[in-house]
């Protein structure tokens, strides 16, 4: 990154994954142990004190100011809070996972439902936005798959930070289709539905 160093390139990504630790040059040795927990991978995953994130949920700042899909971003806020607070608590395992699934088949529905809005308007950036809602599948599988491997701890890691991913896309790539729906709506005289 031209013009941050090290060190601020990695505190500024940690705070978009406030579990996992971005590695630094000392720490980034997959077999080594720290007072916090293991290393793996190159990312530190602490083992006994995670956490969820402090109070997840939806507020007026992550509008996009479309009704609909403001309704569906507070039932994944919802759900991936519930989520959290499941994983760090303890809950059965088999619960967990019902609830992991859950939370994968309601976001792939809302991400269908943003994709169709956006084709059905000829969104320029259609493709680009798909991708994102690609990965983020990609990482609720991956959060499952951890769960069904029994490992809570990797995957309240992961929910952390697809919560945190969450946030961000709705703070930009959402409101961008948000306003390209309210542009439409200008030349036709309705929203997408």
């Amino acid at each position: 990154m031209p013009g941050k160093t090290h060190r601020q390139a990695r505190e500024n990504a940690s705070r978009h994954w406030p579990v996992s630790s971005v590695p630094s040059p000392e720490t980034d040795k997959s077999h080594r142990k720290s007072e916090k927990g293991t290393i793996r991978n190159a990312v530190m995953v602490r083992s006994t004190k995670l956490s969820p994130l402090k109070s997840f949920r939806w507020t007026r700042k992550d509008s996009v100011y479309i009704g609909e899909i403001d309704a569906e971003h507070r039932d994944l806020f919802r759900m991936i809070a519930r989520l959290q607070r499941e994983i760090a608590s303890g809950a059965h395992l088999s619960r967990v996972q019902t609830m992991a699934n859950e939370t994968l088949r309601d976001a792939a529905g809302h991400f269908a439902h943003e994709e169709r809005l956006m084709a059905a308007t000829n969104c320029a950036y259609y493709p680009w936005h798909k991708k994102q809602h690609a990965t983020a599948a990609r990482n609720l599988r991956r959060l499952a798959l951890s769960l069904e491997a029994g490992d809570r701890d990797t995957a309240l890691a992961l929910l952390n930070s697809i919560a945190g991913g969450l946030r961000d896309h709705i703070g930009l790539s959402d409101r961008m289709m948000a306003a390209h729906f309210r542009a439409f709506a200008l030349r036709t005289g309705a929203l997408p539905s």
